[in-house]
């Protein structure tokens, strides 16, 4: 397995118990490409959707619906911390909410909550199953998956490229929403 470091903009609700993680990853035939670290960026961020529901549907809650606009706005978390060069929730300082801003997700909305979830491998051979695995078995990152408040979602990867110092890093950002 890959290393992989983690963040997560913290959802305020509370976890599966470590019992009850195992359950909610995914067979691989379950999600079609979920081991696969060398598919192309489009089929893993399939597979990375596929592992969200499927643990959220163990979890016995409600799919969510993937948001084009929460997919805009983990690409530009992504382009944010490359450009950066930061593995942050904030690179550059920037707020937290600036890429649910500038993608339009809050536009309109007269209320909203936001959570998100970023990984990155110093190689290109983390796959979304070893991501997810990763994800589950953190605390934080498990309370933003199984977030009964979330309505929708987005993915973003980038793969292959040079970052903190590292040839052939991969970038997973994960954003999660529902507006009202």
């Amino acid at each position: 397995m890959a290393t992989v470091a983690l963040a997560a903009a913290l959802a305020p609700v509370a976890a599966a118990s470590r019992s009850d993680v195992e359950r909610l990853l995914a067979p691989p035939a379950a999600c079609p490409s979920s081991t696969d670290a060398t598919a192309p960026a489009d089929v893993q961020v399939r597979a990375m959707a596929c592992l969200v529901e499927y643990a959220r549907d163990q979890a016995g809650l409600p799919s969510l619906r993937v948001s084009r606009v929460l997919d805009r706005a983990a690409a530009m978390k992504i382009d944010a911390d490359v450009r950066c060069g930061q593995f942050s929730h904030t690179p550059c300082g920037s707020s937290f909410m600036s890429v649910f801003s500038r993608s339009g997700y809050t536009a309109s909305a007269t209320a909203y909550a936001v959570g998100e979830n970023l990984a990155w491998s110093p190689t290109r051979m983390a796959s979304p199953r070893e991501v997810m695995n990763l994800w589950l078995h953190s605390p934080e990152h498990l309370r933003n998956l199984l977030s009964p408040q979330w309505r929708e979602f987005g993915l973003g990867l980038r793969m292959g490229f040079d970052f903190l110092g590292v040839h052939g890093a991969s970038l997973w950002a994960n954003e999660f929403g529902a507006r009202h």
